[in-house]
């Protein structure tokens, strides 16, 4: 079992859209494999849901357009177990901790951090707002490693590569 599974999606092609994305390209490396898993994707996948079985923690890394542009929140989430939610075009974070229940029978603990985004059209780099906490969006997320880490007994789960 992978201790820390970090998701970071989004779309790079849409400007502040592909925070997830460029935060977890960023962070691959930091730790040894067998302690975290590090995934960039476009966008959340049914299949998504295995990996989600396979984790003691999972770290989903978003952005949204709901909040200030460059505003950080980080929120512990649940399982939405609606069937509206699971299987659409569109997964949530919270439709994948559910199909990992119900395929796997395995809810990790979860924490979705999201980035308000300033800009989501077309374009490779990030707005200036999201741009400048881009590394308090990294030690944010590396912190929250951490305390997973400090959580999870690595002597059942080969922390040391």
């Amino acid at each position: 079992m992978t201790p820390v599974l970090i998701i970071g999606y989004g779309n790079p092609l849409r400007s502040d859209d592909g925070i997830g994305w460029h935060a977890a390209q960023a962070l691959r490396g930091e730790w040894p494999a067998a302690q975290v898993r590090v995934e960039a994707a476009h966008q959340l996948l049914p299949e998504m849901a295995d990996w989600l079985a396979d984790a003691s923690h999972v770290l989903f890394i978003d952005a949204c357009w709901d909040l200030v542009p460059g505003r950080i929140r980080s929120r512990v989430i649940h399982p939405e177990m609606s069937p509206a939610v699971s299987m659409t075009h569109h997964f949530s974070p919270e439709g994948l901790l559910a199909d990992a229940w119900h395929l796997f029978h395995h809810c990790p603990e979860t924490i979705l951090v999201s980035v308000g985004g300033g800009s989501f059209e077309l374009g490779e780099g990030l707005s200036r707002q999201v741009e400048a906490v881009f590394p308090d969006l990294l030690a944010q997320v590396k912190k929250s490693v951490q305390k997973c880490l400090a959580k999870t007994d690595c002597s059942k789960v080969k922390c040391h590569a």
